[in-house]
């Protein structure tokens, strides 16, 4: 019998979980370089079009905030002042940004703007009198977790975004990979599973069917599994967790679960490696 709780309800545990994540995969690091350099061409094409030295940004869902950060970093090279609206439900991930926020000198020019709220939440009680408008928008690994993706991104894109503007959306290709073959077989066999099994194709496929122009870029990454296989091993743990989105789930899934976990990398990935 399984008796898996979601992530979620265990914050710290999240923390963790997450910064081990970032230690076994090169996935932030592809992520950071690319921002990097995309951010650097949108700021530049969007001061050529406002002339302002100031730039509107939120982020949706921006968890512990080092993402947040490269951008806000990028941005400064263009712009002398920021307003940063900074949508994350969770509290703990909140301080984490916060104390990042208070570490750096460079974000003296940053106002932060923390809303304690989901995306939906957000979109459901914005106040009329809020016409502010945003020049920047980025929902990184997010939209799993919305509850109507096209919906989300129409809001965002008619009621948020500046003419002009740029929404950076970063999310799970539909290409064929461990990490997508993963979702779709354990979606059902996890009740604590909260990615939908959404993927690149959808958004672009809502983009499309709105008549909305886009860009896209693949960011193959990579996630060490080696200590999944070794028993009583702290980094398989968080490792597990992280791709079940379960609290503790080698102490609380059922030895059947487990053996099939185990089972289904280890014949998707002989060489311990995972293409996420």
């Amino acid at each position: 019998m399984s008796l898996l709780c979601s992530l979620y309800t265990n914050p710290s545990r999240q923390i963790d979980v997450l910064r081990e994540f970032i230690r076994q995969s090169d996935e932030r690091q592809v992520i950071v370089n690319w921002i990097k350099n995309a951010v650097s061409n949108i700021a530049k094409r969007i001061q050529s079009l406002t002339g302002s030295s100031h730039v509107n940004v939120m982020g949706v869902g921006s968890g512990s905030g080092e993402v947040d950060g490269v951008i806000l970093n990028e941005l400064l090279t263009t712009y002398t002042t920021i307003y940063n609206r900074v949508i994350e439900p969770c509290h703990v991930q909140t301080d984490v940004y916060k104390t990042l926020v208070n570490n750096c000198h460079d974000f003296c020019k940053v106002h932060f703007d923390f809303r304690q709220q989901t995306s939906d939440q957000y979109l459901q009680s914005r106040h009329h009198d809020d016409r502010r408008r945003f020049d920047v928008i980025h929902m990184i690994q997010v939209l799993y977790y919305v509850t109507d993706i096209e919906d989300t991104i129409l809001q965002f894109y008619h009621r948020h975004l500046n003419a002009g503007g740029v929404i950076i959306i970063i999310h799970i290709s539909g290409q064929q990979t461990a990490w997508l073959r993963f979702n779709k077989e354990y979606k059902d066999k996890l009740p604590v599973f909260m990615h939908d099994n959404s993927t690149s194709y959808d958004i672009e496929g809502a983009l499309d069917k709105h008549q909305l122009p886009y860009s896209k870029s693949v960011l193959p990454s990579h996630l060490i599994i080696n200590e999944c296989f070794q028993e009583k091993s702290r980094v398989g743990s968080l490792i597990w967790d992280y791709l079940t989105e379960a609290d503790q789930t080698e102490q609380f899934a059922s030895e059947e679960l487990m053996r099939d976990l185990r089972g289904f990398i280890s014949r998707d990935q002989g060489d311990r490696k995972s293409v996420v």
